[in-house]
């Protein structure tokens, strides 16, 4: 696998949760869910944990709706479950937004089992079941694929298409040289 820059993932979900675009949408997306897919495939179990602590706490410090220290204890939670996963989803498109559907499962059942350990548990009905556990991670996939892969995929083709344009100007400077020097010489 060749190695990949996480750091643009991670402030691309940092600027979308912090300007968070709930008033536009009526779902809650949990925006670092793909960061993490792909921090997961890239770096170290020890890294992951650093970034499971470190965005556990910024989340902690975002929300007062859970008690301080839940998000942190339920993303390196989900971080040490699902770590070992990570091999079974291939790193093309399908690979990240399985992955990322799974992540937001996950995280959303550890953060309602910790809710219910602190006594701010929501009730769960048929309509929250189908929202949390489908509806919302699969816009978290969908999210994953619009604001991820595809500008990932993106920047690939349009970096593939400079570097054949650079080639195409320096043969043809090439050629323009070499018919100024046969010219030259007659």
């Amino acid at each position: 696998m060749h190695a990949k820059k996480v750091w643009p993932y991670f402030f691309l979900a940092l600027c979308f949760e912090l300007t968070n675009p709930t008033a536009f949408t009526p779902l809650r997306l949990f925006f670092f869910a793909p960061f993490f897919a792909i921090a997961y495939s890239v770096l170290s179990k020890k890294k992951a944990l650093i970034i499971a602590t470190i965005i556990g706490l910024m989340l902690d410090t975002l929300s007062a709706d859970a008690p301080f220290g839940c998000y942190t204890f339920a993303h390196v939670l989900v971080t040490l479950l699902l770590y070992r996963w990570r091999l079974y989803f291939v790193d093309h498109l399908i690979g990240l937004c399985s992955f990322t559907f799974v992540f937001s499962m996950a995280i959303t059942a550890i953060e309602r089992l910790l809710l219910c350990c602190f006594n701010t548990a929501l009730p769960l009905t048929a309509s929250g079941f189908f929202s949390d556990f489908l509806l919302l991670p699969l816009a978290d996939s969908c999210y994953a694929l619009i604001c991820f892969w595809l500008p990932a995929a993106l920047y690939e083709q349009l970096k593939k298409m400079w570097f054949r344009f650079l080639f195409f100007v320096k043969t043809s400077k090439n050629k323009n040289s070499h018919k100024k020097r046969s010219s030259s010489l007659l």
